[in-house]
């Protein structure tokens, strides 16, 4: 399995990317300095991936 590491997750490209990979069915793992938008960010691709990682 192949997991896609997206730095930079909590706002602008990094975020972009991490809901474009999950759009696709990638699983994602996020990373970013702000704990409550990578949470944001969790919960609005959960479902999409087949296994969101925090």
């Amino acid at each position: 399995m192949k997991i896609a590491f997206v730095t930079g997750a909590s706002a602008g490209t990094g975020r972009e990317i991490a809901l474009a990979l999950a759009g696709e069915g990638h699983d994602v793992a996020v990373l970013g300095r702000r704990t409550a938008a990578l949470d944001d960010l969790v919960r609005e691709i959960e479902g999409w991936a087949a296994a969101p990682w925090r």
